[in-house]
C-alpha cells in the first residue's frame, strides 16, 4: 500500500536531533523510524496513553462552562427613567 499522506507532531530541537540520531543508527530515515515506532505502539495506548492522559487532566485547570442565555430587553427599566429623565 502507497503511503502518501503526512502526519505530524512538534518536538523540541533537542529530541529532534536525538530521533535523527536513533534513526541513523539503524540505518533509516527519520520519518521511518517514526513510522516505526508508530506502528510498533498503535495498540499500546490502552497500557501507557490513557494513564498518562489521566495524569495530565489532573494537572490542567478545571475547564469554565459558560452558559449560552438570552437576555430579553426591552428598552429602559421604568425605575432608571424616572431617575434620568
Amino acid at each position: 500500500m502507497k503511503r502518501n499522506i503526512v502526519i505530524s507532531t512538534k518536538v523540541t530541537p533537542e529530541e529532534k536531533a536525538e530521533f535523527i540520531m536513533i534513526a541513523e543508527k539503524y540505518g533509516i530515515s527519520l520519518s521511518e523510524w517514526v513510522y516505526s515506532i508508530l506502528s510498533m505502539n498503535k495498540n499500546g495506548y490502552e497500557k501507557v496513553g490513557k494513564k498518562r492522559m489521566e495524569d495530565n487532566e489532573s494537572k490542567m485547570p478545571q475547564k469554565i462552562i459558560y452558559k449560552n442565555e438570552r437576555f430579553k430587553f426591552s428598552g429602559i427599566p421604568k425605575e432608571f427613567k424616572k431617575d434620568r429623565y
